[in-house]
């Protein structure tokens, strides 16, 4: 999944909004953790960075994160 970005705010808030409620902050965090969070094409690590406008944000969750095995 991929979007972006189109006003200043938190990555871990971004993402929230942007899956819907589909996944609690918690496996949010756990798939960051993971690297399974990319910003304009970086890995990104932590919840708290703030992304801009225009920023590319590339999101993917691997089944076992989803299923809470991590």
């Amino acid at each position: 999944m991929s979007w972006l970005v189109s006003h200043p705010q938190r990555l871990i808030d971004f993402l929230k909004a942007r899956s819907s409620g589909s996944f609690s902050i918690k496996a949010l965090r756990r798939a960051m953790d993971a690297n399974g969070c990319r910003v304009n094409g970086k890995i990104e690590r932590f919840a708290s960075r703030r992304v801009e406008k225009g920023d590319l944000v590339t999101f993917a969750v691997s089944p076992k994160i989803e299923g809470g095995e991590i």
